[in-house]
């Protein structure tokens, strides 16, 4: 008999559904779609479900039971699993245009800037630089996350493939107008670039309304959800502030992107994944519907504000209201406290630093804005070109690029099945990007540090690029595990007397091999109907794949019967 289940709560879902490919359905049953097949998750079963809002315990016994109960290969299950290349797609665009466009004229920009390049160029890359980052960067990796986890989290599908692709290639062609639009100072082209992106943000907010409005009461899903309206508002009113003497709308355009998109898309993951994945003590969620109701009010404040000639005060106060939140929020999250006893999973790695630390950003980029609001709420004194932009970095490149590189350092090789192809270079990632950033603010905000702009520059590039050298092969699909061949009678999950009375030529096969007992018809009837061949080739230390091409050898030679035969009752 087996002394233990089957399937235990450390096993990975990758690793189940290899062996018991059937299993799939019961997967499937509790929401858990688009579990991969044998290209599934490499993530342990216990907290695979606790992720997915799935009691571990209940999913535990009813896979051992199917396990026991052995059945064929999904292999119709696999064909409808929901395509992962789109969100690879997704990924690899933002990696490409952010390494070779995006920070690599971010350095050209500071260069011009200190005068080591042309300082013309400055005014001609900075806009593209921006823009990049913004869209090619920020919201294609974003777009790609939220279609490859929302339906998971939420348990059901996306709405569709083709708008998926649709906002893919809008928002890309967006990009690459709007660029050549910047560089030719042409606004109509910039306009129409905006068009496209709008359309692309439509398509995506869609998409998203559909799972986070409609999939689950959970209160992330509201973060996620409002996160795709505010995508979608600041890119028009992007198309809006390109027109002469609407400057106030890009600048009401770029905050809501950076703080409302970005910020609390990664607010809205992190409150549903992090608790989990670092072991945190959880929070009442109805505090984190209270930080939702504060960041909107903030940021709306704000945007009206910057979009209204002379109500600066109303945006400064929108700020404070802002920060508070995203202050609450950190402090609700429990990012900087010890993980429960106990609870904090083992390898937590370089993830867990990357997110810390990302947060640590965060609280960094609130306190400089703090400053900044009240001693202009108290002087008069508005922000220099040098602080505002230290703002816009710790926000962006320490939280948003810190939390984006952190969290697909986790997701990715989970989700693909492979390691990442350096994961040392994660530490070179880190500790260049803190580095870079930290000799920016300096550059910034203390003159004689200056000097240290265009080196700062380059670290960040340089760390990016280590990254993107590390997760690129970990986004190549996996080859699907080769399916049973047609020819293939036998396999692995069938139970052995179903082989036997299907196959009686396999019975000589079993005695030979050391299976004696199943010459017992009793035994064959009972205990064998309940063992997989499978399961007593690993009691016995017998070789399956040896065994499996014996007994397929003597069922494709001798006469199989009708139909198996049924299962002879005891007597009571």
């Amino acid at each position: 008999m087996v002394s233990g289940p089957l399937i235990a709560k450390d096993m990975t879902v990758r690793d189940v559904l290899t062996r018991y490919p059937h299993l799939v359905s019961v997967f499937e049953a509790h929401g858990l779609s688009g579990c991969g097949g044998p290209g599934g998750p490499v993530e342990p079963i216990a907290l695979f479900a606790s992720i997915h809002k799935v009691d571990p315990q209940a999913l535990l016994r009813e896979l051992n039971d199917k396990a026991l109960l052995g059945g064929p290969p999904a292999q119709a299950q696999e064909a409808d699993q929901p395509p992962g290349s789109h969100y690879r797609l997704f990924l690899k665009t933002s990696l490409v245009l952010a390494v070779l466009v995006g920070f690599a004229l971010g350095v050209i920009a500071l260069a011009s800037r200190t005068r080591l390049l042309p300082l013309g160029w400055y005014g001609e890359w900075v806009p593209v630089h921006g823009h990049v980052q913004l869209y090619g960067w920020i919201s294609l990796f974003l777009m790609g996350v939220a279609y490859q986890v929302l339906p998971r989290f939420v348990g059901r599908r996306l709405l569709s493939q083709r708008l998926v692709l649709g906002s893919y290639g809008l928002v890309l062609g967006g990009i690459g107008l709007w660029s050549v639009g910047s560089l030719m100072g042409e606004m109509w082209v910039q306009v129409a670039a905006g068009v496209l992106e709008v359309a692309g943000a439509a398509l995506f907010a869609t998409t998203i309304w559909d799972l986070a409005f409609q999939g689950t009461e959970e209160f992330f899903s509201l973060y996620l959800g409002t996160a795709a309206l505010w995508f979608l508002v600041a890119t028009a009113l992007g198309v809006v502030g390109r027109f002469p003497g609407q400057a106030h709308f890009r600048a009401a355009s770029e905050h809501l992107f950076l703080v409302q998109f970005t910020g609390m898309f990664i607010l809205g993951v992190a409150q549903r994944t992090l608790p989990f994945f670092l072991g945190l003590r959880s929070s009442p969620q109805s505090r984190f519907l209270a930080v939702w109701f504060m960041l909107n009010l903030g940021v709306a404040l704000r945007a009206l504000g910057l979009g209204m000639p002379g109500a600066d005060k109303l945006a400064l106060f929108g700020s404070i209201v802002e920060g508070l939140a995203l202050v609450l929020f950190i402090y609700l999250l429990n990012i900087f406290r010890r993980s429960q006893p106990g609870q904090a999973p083992p390898g937590e790695g370089t993830f867990g630093w990357f997110v810390r630390t990302a947060f640590l950003w965060l609280a960094v980029a609130v306190a400089l804005e703090m400053v900044l609001v009240v001693r202009q709420l108290t002087t008069g004194l508005e922000p220099t070109l040098g602080q505002l932009t230290s703002f816009r970095h710790a926000f962006a490149l320490g939280f948003v690029t810190m939390a984006i590189i952190g969290m697909a350092s986790r997701i990715v090789p989970v989700f693909e099945g492979r390691h990442l192809r350096s994961p040392w270079l994660l530490s070179v990632t880190f500790w260049a990007l803190n580095l870079g950033l930290a000799a920016r603010l300096a550059g910034e905000l203390w003159q004689p540090a200056s000097s240290l702009l265009v080196p700062s520059g380059i670290v960040t590039w340089a760390a990016l690029a280590c990254f993107v050298y590390s997760v690129w092969p970990s986004l190549k699909p996996v080859a699907a595990s080769p399916a049973a061949a047609p020819t293939a009678l036998v396999t692995a999950t069938m139970n052995v007397a179903e082989v036997v009375d299907r196959y009686p030529g396999t019975l000589d096969v079993f005695l030979r091999r050391g299976f004696a007992p199943l010459k017992d018809e009793a035994l064959r009837r009972t205990m064998a109907t309940r063992m997989t061949i499978q399961q007593v080739c690993a009691m016995h230390s017998v070789d399956l794949d040896s065994l499996l091409r014996e007994l397929n050898e003597a069922a494709a030679a001798g006469p199989a019967t009708p139909e198996p035969a049924p299962a002879v009752k005891t007597a009571s």
